[in-house]
């Protein structure tokens, strides 16, 4: 009851009765509002981050970006006991040959430390005393708050912010467990093993509060880069483009790898000689191959500006839940205005409207699509701070490209024998037109492959 009265006096003092504060009267809504989220901690931190991602006022979004920065970090006599029961030392030296007392990073659920063990350098990250429980019940306070918040407020029904708060206790619930984080950077080494310009830290151990992993010492966060790096082996721009082609690149050739579901500035690494690492693993999605291929189907349709097959995609990615032809209808239309705005929009937008869209009209979707969605509009604000004026799509066209073409021959290889006659009729139809074919596709590539495979898979589709 204490923390509920805290929370409403603390949204109540900065968002309602602000002009009774000097220091709160002079300040814009967005600040105020960010305010209020950095002080309520972790739950309430991680909604507005949430937001941030989301179709709402400039000013808004960009104080609510502000939110993943660092908080306030806890004296060492705080941290110390946590890190000494997790290794079961009775002194640190016993373990470490060194350890920074200052906090290296500090974020709403744990801090980092730099330490060393056998002439290595590593990170050890501990989690926040209390924050578990902190974030249950202030998990529980944000589900009331938001249920009668619906009856008053049509906003807070039209954004679906009680399915935001579900999502939020998923991911939280899971990155105050460090055993889970351990697992999912193990699973990044294996996903991104062979990739020379990708690199993921080692884990040297984990518990369920505390984590300690390899050091990058070379690597510079991308909210910190300074251009005078240039000349000391650095390459940003080719860092940021490998990492973005490897990230999106097997994926549209139908390759699952873990999706990083918190790729802000922080999270990615710039390294000597165009490298880059991920850090921070505690939300990570795995995909299935079958949800691959329909959220593939959705990206390619939309690409070849094709708002029947991305409408059709989008369904069967959600199971198909719309009844009535009065939602349908609806949802064609929206999914049409969608794909149109596409052609003009960056690679954020259509992440960001994709899931409105999906919001819109109740459709169920995995949530590794959020999680995608997620990395795709974080990933384009990074694009953005190394290639100004740039998309994702910019960088990655060539991938969604070579995807569909990769696809297109593979299905082709897989085909039943029962299948080809309606392939070979269509096959031979498009060897007649093959001369203006060859001619279209150097103007309009993309499109073009979205004919072919329109024209080549559709018969099969109608005798299925």
């Amino acid at each position: 009851m204490l923390r509920l009265l805290e929370v409403v006096y603390v949204f109540a003092r900065h968002l309602l009765f602000h002009w009774l504060r000097s220091e709160l009267r002079r300040k814009h809504f967005a600040e105020r509002l960010r305010m209020t989220l950095e002080r309520l901690g972790p739950v309430y931190t991680k909604l507005g981050q949430f937001f941030a991602a989301r179709d709402i006022p400039e000013a808004i979004k960009i104080e609510l970006k502000k939110l993943f920065d660092g908080q306030s970090p806890l004296s060492f006599e705080i941290i110390e006991p946590i890190v000494k029961a997790a290794l079961g030392l009775t002194r640190l030296e016993d373990y470490f040959s060194s350890f920074s007392r200052e906090a290296f990073a500090s974020a709403s659920i744990a801090q980092i430390h730099i330490a060393e063990r056998g002439g290595k350098k590593c990170v050890v990250k501990v989690l926040r005393p209390g924050a578990r429980e902190s974030v249950r019940k202030d998990l529980r306070i944000a589900k009331w708050l938001v249920f009668f918040g619906a009856l008053f407020s049509r906003r807070i029904k039209y954004v679906r912010v009680a399915g935001a708060v579900s999502q939020i206790e998923s991911w939280l619930l899971r990155e105050t467990d460090f055993r889970i984080e351990a697992k999912n950077a193990r699973l990044f080494q294996v996903g991104y093993a062979g990739v020379d310009c990708i690199v993921i830290p080692e884990v040297i151990f984990d518990s369920e509060e505390v984590l300690i992993e390899e050091f990058l010492e070379a690597g510079v966060p991308c909210h910190k880069w300074d251009e005078r790096l240039v000349g000391q082996g650095y390459d940003a721009r080719l860092s940021i483009r490998n990492l973005l082609t490897h990230t999106f690149g097997p994926p549209f050739r139908g390759i699952p790898v873990p999706i990083h579901g918190d790729p802000h500035p922080a999270n990615i690494l710039i390294l000597p000689k165009g490298k880059a690492a991920f850090v921070d693993f505690g939300l990570v999605g795995e995909i299935s191959e079958a949800d691959l291929g329909l959220f593939n189907a959705v990206v390619f349709a939309v690409y070849a500006q094709n708002a029947k097959l991305t409408a059709e995609a989008l369904m069967m990615l959600g199971g198909n839940p719309l009844r009535s032809e009065a939602k349908q209808l609806a949802f064609e239309r929206d999914v049409a205005r969608y794909v149109r705005a596409c052609q003009t929009q960056p690679f954020d937008y259509w992440l960001l409207e994709l899931g409105e869209i999906v919001i819109r009209h109740n459709i169920p979707t995995p949530e590794v699509f959020t999680l995608i969605c997620r990395f795709g509009i974080l990933g384009n604000a990074i694009t953005q701070m190394f290639f100004p004026g740039w998309s994702t799509i910019d960088l990655v066209g060539r991938e969604i490209e070579m995807g569909m073409l990769y696809q297109l021959f593979d299905r082709i290889r897989h085909l039943e024998p029962s299948a080809l006659l309606p392939v070979a009729y269509s096959a031979v139809m498009r060897i007649e037109r093959a001369p203006l074919d060859a001619a279209k596709f150097i103007e309009h590539p993309v499109a073009t492959i979205a004919e072919i495979l329109e024209t080549l898979f559709g018969p099969i589709r109608k005798t299925a």
